[in-house]
């Protein structure tokens, strides 16, 4: 939908996310530099939300980009195996509270990889 109207739509798995921003370190870029392809998207989709560890790092780059696309009013679309108290755990109330204004579907079905049931 968003592709064929001509959106700018970038997708990063959670991991993908982390790496280009540690990557500016090595390219002697600032953090904000690197962030702009995610803070600029038209659409950003954020793939599998804390599929490697949460570090302090990482809660910071996640809360960033949602405070800023929420404050741009930017269409941002997070999928993550996490239950809410998950992210809350992992992540803090601070991002709890921002995902709360976020429309939540819940999809199941069977795994892509066949290992087992999604209710």
């Amino acid at each position: 939908y968003y592709l064929a109207g001509g959106t700018t739509v970038r997708r990063y798995t959670y991991r993908e996310m982390l790496l280009l921003i540690r990557a500016a370190f090595a390219q002697n870029r600032s953090e904000l530099e690197a962030m702009k392809p995610l803070l600029g998207a038209d659409v950003l989709i954020i793939d599998d939300l804390a599929a490697c560890k949460t570090t302090e790092f990482a809660m910071d780059v996640v809360l960033h980009v949602i405070d800023c696309r929420i404050e741009y009013c930017k269409p941002t679309i997070i999928t993550t195996n996490l239950s809410v108290d998950d992210i809350q755990r992992d992540f803090g109330d601070r991002l709890k509270s921002r995902l709360k204004t976020f429309r939540r579907l819940h999809v199941g079905g069977r795994d892509k990889r066949g290992t087992t049931n999604q209710g």
